[in-house]
């Protein structure tokens, strides 16, 4: 087995030579069956390729060998004893994926995501220079209420080795802007899934339970090979951001005005802040899809949304949750109720929910509906307390957001990750 020793020194070069030598391979590959295992301090991934060179085929075995202490490959073996000729292309291709580290040539590629959320229509498309479009992707103008499952399409240029390297960085980037989407629209966004549901059916004439498999519509448009132009769509208009997070009962949905802004800003700042953000509405995202009819799992994932984003702070005391929300919601001593609701979701609601598995908005406690009394005392107290909540959280992330905006492009004094 020929064996050549890998001196590459981070993990993201390991990552391109993988992605350099499996674009390489790629078009010869006919068939494969891997394996892995831990052996003497190192975790050895082996592969078995049938290989169509020069119209025949040949199998080839392949073994990338890392260390497990640092995560860095140290070696890559093969062989081909069927045909020893075989291992000199194997070996070139090698060569030239390491070379590929080297210049760190990459092309440019068009992806599309689709994404789902129940809830009004989105205005329009919305784009972003020549390398971001958001759009309806399947745009129903005759239904106008929000209990309606909607799609659109999330299209994006990256730079990356191949398509399935690009699919990759694609979807991630995709990912993490329905995360932002889910939070500046107060929307449980989520991917498409294949699962099926029961629904009804009216064919017959009567009402018939038939299995459903979710799909997005036949109707909507076939995925283009390139980039659409924004004049292809209507824009979408911007709106000022909703803090309190309550859609209208029929009408579209609109961006919040900043959100180029805010796109730009943290394109301009460090991975820390990047992946604060990032982190903190993902968590939103989890709250409004896992708590979208437990309030208490609602509740708790948006206090860990702060959280997340509080790890930005270089100041230390603005780490900590309740004195992240009276810095960015501008609250002090006098808000004697709003300092309530911040002790209530942090002690009562998340730290009971995450720790003792407890439903402190009562989702599993006895509630009658009654006719001589409207609605119980309790619940309507604790319904009261969650709905200031989520409102503090939007404006503690929005405000966080528009310091951050503020910070790129002017010097600010208030606060710390500025």
């Amino acid at each position: 087995m020929q064996e050549m020793e890998m001196t590459l020194e981070t993990e993201d070069q390991n990552k391109v030579f993988l992605n350099y030598l499996d674009s390489y391979i790629d078009p010869f590959v006919r068939g494969s069956f891997a394996s892995a295992h831990s052996e003497n301090g190192h975790f050895i991934n082996r592969t078995n390729l049938t290989l169509d060179i020069d119209g025949e085929l040949s199998r080839v075995g392949f073994e990338v060998v890392y260390s497990i202490e640092t995560g860095l490959m140290t070696s890559i073996k093969f062989d081909c004893k069927e045909r020893p000729s075989v291992e000199g292309k194997i070996q070139a291709l090698i060569y030239q994926a390491y070379q590929g580290v080297i210049s760190n040539k990459k092309e440019v590629f068009y992806k599309r995501y689709l994404y789902r959320y129940v809830g009004g229509r989105l205005n329009g498309a919305y784009s972003k220079g020549r390398t971001l479009l958001i759009a309806p992707y399947w745009p129903d103008q005759d239904n106008v209420t929000t209990d309606i499952e909607r799609f659109f399409s999330v299209d994006v240029k990256v730079e990356a080795v191949d398509h399935e390297d690009a699919n990759v960085k694609g979807n991630i980037l995709a990912d993490k802007l329905a995360a932002k989407l889910s939070f500046w629209l107060n929307l449980g966004i989520e991917g498409l899934s294949i699962e099926h549901i029961w629904g009804v059916s009216h064919k017959s004439g009567a009402p018939e339970g038939v299995l459903f498999q979710r799909c997005v519509p036949p109707e909507a448009p076939r995925i283009p090979k390139e980039m659409p132009s924004k004049k292809e769509f209507k824009a979408g208009e911007v709106s000022d951001f909703q803090a309190q997070g309550i859609h209208n009962i029929m009408g579209d949905v609109y961006l919040p005005r900043c959100w180029k802004n805010l796109l730009s800003a943290l394109e301009k700042s460090g991975d820390e802040i990047n992946q604060a953000y990032d982190s903190c509405c993902f968590m939103y995202q989890m709250g409004l899809n896992a708590g979208r009819y437990h309030p208490t799992v609602q509740a708790s994932y948006m206090v860990a949304a702060i959280e997340s984003l509080a790890l930005s702070e270089k100041e230390p005391s603005l780490r900590h949750f309740s004195n992240f929300m009276r810095f960015y919601c501008d609250l002090t001593e006098n808000h004697k109720n709003e300092n309530e609701v911040l002790k209530f979701l942090y002690e009562d609601v998340r730290s009971k929910h995450f720790h003792s598995g407890r439903f402190t908005a009562g989702e599993h406690e006895y509630s009658r509906n009654s006719h001589i009394s409207f609605q119980n005392v309790k619940s309507r107290m604790l319904r009261k307390k969650l709905d200031i909540g989520r409102y503090l959280v939007r404006i503690a992330i929005y405000n966080w957001g528009m310091d951050l905006i503020g910070k790129v492009n002017t010097p600010t004094e208030r606060g710390s990750s500025k």
